[in-house]
């Protein structure tokens, strides 16, 4: 990985949406740039749930990262295709 910020890691080593909400962190966690260069031991046999894993550790080691989830209720808008198709969009509110 190169020029990535603490968040875009994050959000690859939890399988998150890019934009998902990060609290805490200092201030710097989606301005500052690292580049990551890390191998497997037999990439052909890594899985992309191991590599999440090496990236969550090497978070924790070198970040001393630690979090925990929270489900949060929010507001929002939600854009939907209209019945009658893509003639007509509305945009509900939440």
């Amino acid at each position: 990985m190169t020029g990535v910020n603490l968040k875009h890691l994050i959000w690859a080593a939890y399988d998150l949406m890019p934009g998902e909400e990060i609290s805490g962190g200092p201030g710097w966690a989606g301005s500052d740039r690292f580049d990551i260069e890390s191998k497997a031991e037999d990439p052909s046999k890594t899985t992309d749930a191991q590599l999440q894993q090496m990236l969550r550790q090497l978070l924790a080691d070198r970040f001393k990262l630690k979090l925990h989830r929270e489900t949060r209720e929010m507001s929002g808008t939600h854009l939907v295709v209209a019945r009658n198709g893509s003639g007509g969009l509305k945009c509900r509110g939440q």
